[in-house]
């Protein structure tokens, strides 16, 4: 489905189909629901329920009479970077899982030009705007000299140090 003519009306009939396939409501049979129905991964759509919980808790929530308009603006801000945390996780595992796919087989090492040996995916954690992404992508090492890489991991823009781009471009304006 075009995510950008998504209207109410879409909206209805997707919570429609995913209630008649979900016998019991919880969080991932929830989400594997969306993914099927919106035909996104199941990452995807549990983050996307994830996202909605968060919008939902915060909407819920009540200011008191004295609340300022500094606090509530703070608030929401917090509620929408919790909200779009594990959709930017699903988005950047997507891409990386497209990327191993397409370059299975050919890291070469930069030092020897050898084919790299694959090591199977890696976990590692990611500091991000949204907040801290754990992402898995593929990494090789030099049979003759020991480097590693992942170039999944290069070819997206994540560096090798603990932050995302934009992370570490609005850290040196500061």
């Amino acid at each position: 489905m075009d995510s950008t003519a998504f209207s109410s009306t879409h909206w209805i009939a997707v919570l429609g189909e995913v209630v008649q396939r979900v016998p019991e409501p919880t969080a991932a049979v929830i989400g594997d629901a969306l993914a099927e129905v919106l035909g996104v991964t199941g990452q995807m759509g549990g983050a996307l329920w994830s996202c909605l919980e968060v919008l939902t808790e915060w909407a819920q929530s009540s200011t008191g009479t004295g609340t300022q308009a500094s606090e509530i603006e703070g608030a929401a801000i917090g509620a929408a970077m919790r909200a779009i945390r594990p959709l930017l996780e699903a988005r950047f595992q997507q891409c990386l899982d497209d990327l191993d796919g397409a370059t299975a087989g050919q890291t070469q090492c930069p030092a020897c030009k050898v084919t790299c040996l694959s090591e199977g995916q890696r976990e590692r954690p990611w500091r991000s705007l949204a907040g801290e992404l754990v992402l898995r992508r593929r990494y090789s090492s030099c049979p003759q000299c020991g480097q590693g890489r992942s170039l999944s991991q290069e070819r997206l823009g994540l560096s090798c140090s603990d932050y995302t781009p934009r992370f570490e471009e609005v850290a040196t304006m500061m």
